[in-house]
């Protein structure tokens, strides 16, 4: 038992060191205006772009009423996901976890949908725990995850960034960056905007969970 324990934090180990970069955002996005952020009273501020094939979401808000703690502690309960209500997804589970190298192995089943055309991804992440938040990306899987693995995409980075800004007042930034098998302007068209939403949405729901 003890064996086949190492064996597989071994691998995990190995798996982390080798052929993957994180990319993230993790600093107050430079390109809004924080007096901006604050008149939306708590609604996200949101833009995408597409280069390339590759759809870029960046969300940031300003919070008030609510727990630092709980902002980062929330946003790594992946078993509890669908149960919260984050959006476009039909399951979220821990598959694997390396605490030595502050990582979670998560299965994810995503399904998008727009004018009758569907968009759906069954795949691993590697989440990256930060001090300020997390990062994240596609990663292969291992023999030993009980889930079934069929993605549509060739890379899901991400991140989710955290800043107390004082008198009340909490920074976060929910950054996407997704890239699919199939045609990029299919892939525009269906899960786009739908992206775009679901970005925002996620900050609410972390936003509700961590209220004070």
């Amino acid at each position: 038992m003890f064996f086949r324990s190492f064996i597989i934090t071994l691998a995990l180990v190995l798996s982390s060191s080798v052929s993957f970069a994180f990319e993230g955002r993790h600093e107050i996005d430079p390109t809004v205006s924080l007096d901006a952020l604050r008149a939306k009273a708590g609604k996200p501020m949101i833009s995408k772009r597409t280069v390339n094939g590759r759809i870029f979401v960046d969300s940031s808000a300003i919070l008030t009423q609510v727990s630092v703690d709980k902002l980062l502690t929330k946003s790594l309960q992946f078993d509890q996901y669908v149960q919260m209500g984050m959006p476009h997804l039909r399951a979220s589970r821990i598959v694997a976890e390396s605490p030595a190298e502050n990582l979670i192995y998560v299965w994810s089943h995503m399904v998008l949908s727009a004018m009758g055309m569907p968009f759906s991804s069954k795949h691993f992440l590697r989440v990256h725990k930060l001090p300020t938040g997390s990062e994240w990306e596609l990663t292969p899987k291992m023999s030993n995850w009980p889930a079934p693995e069929d993605s549509a995409l060739q890379r899901l980075d991400g991140s989710w960034f955290v800043r107390e800004l004082g008198a009340n007042e909490v920074y976060v930034r929910y950054w996407l960056a997704m890239e699919s098998n199939v045609s990029p302007a299919i892939v525009d068209l269906v899960a786009g905007s739908q992206l775009q939403r679901g970005v925002g949405k996620v900050i609410e729901v972390l936003a509700r969970e961590a209220a004070l």
